[in-house]
């Protein structure tokens, strides 16, 4: 795991996706919908008792073979 603070590095790693293995696809069926979740936290450094800020997406996909 890469941790850093540094907003340039960070930016690509939560806006850009390509061809990212979300699972063993032999197990999908092409005629149902699937839904992907993810989610991202940071922790301020001046945030009382290490609370943290995040943000979770959640979008639809029809798997095509």
């Amino acid at each position: 795991m890469t941790v850093t603070s540094d907003e340039e590095v960070v930016k690509p790693w939560l806006t850009t996706w390509n061809r990212l293995p979300l699972c063993d696809t032999s197990k999908l069926d092409p005629i149902r919908d699937y839904y992907v979740r993810a989610t991202a936290r940071t922790r301020s450094p001046g945030s009382l008792f290490g609370w943290a800020k995040s943000i979770t997406a959640q979008t639809k996909f029809t798997f095509v073979p």
